[in-house]
């Protein structure tokens, strides 16, 4: 599962600040295929099809490097959504038995670096040589973000800045 991600063009946006595990579940519409989900560290879900992934649709080289400045902030992410109400800044929807995101609204436009990749976790990490790189941007984002929750279905619908 973790190698068939890899292929789903936006993996970065799947895989997110990376991988916990996978969840698959009946299609009670269809018996004869599954829903699949990944739960990413920072307890966010996201559904894939595997049969996207099969594709081979090319990934771009921004959803690479997203992942990796991601997962450079993943634990200023949750100590952001671990102290915020869990309440969507756009539906106002409070349902604690709905999946939450912490999303950035008018986010910053970082400058991409060349990555390595976690066995563990799937996911970006920077090398060695650009450590100083990593700690400028983390402390970049932690001056100059804008955090949000928001509910599952208003992140994944809400428009996106180009």
């Amino acid at each position: 599962m973790c190698d068939l991600i890899q292929n789903h063009p936006d993996s970065g946006d799947k895989i997110g600040v990376g991988i916990k595990h996978f969840i698959v579940i009946a299609n009670y519409s269809n018996k004869s295929r599954n829903h699949l989900s990944i739960m990413r560290l920072d307890d966010s879900e996201d559904n894939f099809s595997w049969v996207y992934c099969c594709k081979f649709n090319k990934r771009t080289q921004l959803s690479k490097i997203s992942v990796l400045f991601r997962c450079a902030i993943i634990n200023d992410i949750k100590i952001f959504r671990n102290s915020s109400e869990l309440k969507c800044c756009i539906c106002k929807t409070e349902d604690t038995s709905k999946i939450y995101h912490t999303d950035h609204f008018n986010p910053t436009k970082p400058m991409p670096t060349s990555s390595n990749q976690c066995p563990i976790y799937y996911t970006s990490t920077f090398k060695k040589e650009d450590y100083e790189l990593e700690q400028e941007w983390v402390e970049y984002h932690n001056k100059h973000c804008n955090l949000q929750i928001l509910c599952s279905k208003c992140n994944i619908t809400k428009e996106r800045e180009k």
